[in-house]
């Protein structure tokens, strides 16, 4: 009885030896430097989209003229990464670039 005590004990401590695996976690619009780039003052809502690659993650629903493009990346074991673009528009111009990468 002792030996399957203590054999079951040694056999449950080996369990905390191992981490579990944790995946990659992506979320949001991926935004590159290529896209940036490409992007500048006097661009319509449309042209921007299509730059961007479709619908931005946040648009301002009280002041209209202000998209938000978030990207987070969350690698299994490493700290987050954020990637922020805040484009503002005015009569359907682009008037201002904020990025945070």
């Amino acid at each position: 009885m002792r030996i399957i005590i203590i054999t079951l004990a040694c056999l449950l401590s080996a369990c905390s030896l191992f981490t579990p695996y944790k995946p990659d976690i992506q979320q949001g619009n991926v935004i590159t430097k290529d896209m940036v780039s490409q992007l500048h003052l006097g661009m319509t809502q449309e042209q921007t989209s299509k730059i961007m690659g479709g619908r931005p993650v946040l648009r301002d629903a009280f002041a209209g003229g202000v998209e938000s493009y978030v990207y987070t990346m969350k690698p299994g074991k490493a700290k987050l990464s954020e990637k922020k673009l805040i484009l503002t528009f005015k009569n359907n111009k682009l008037v201002n670039i904020q990025q945070k990468m």
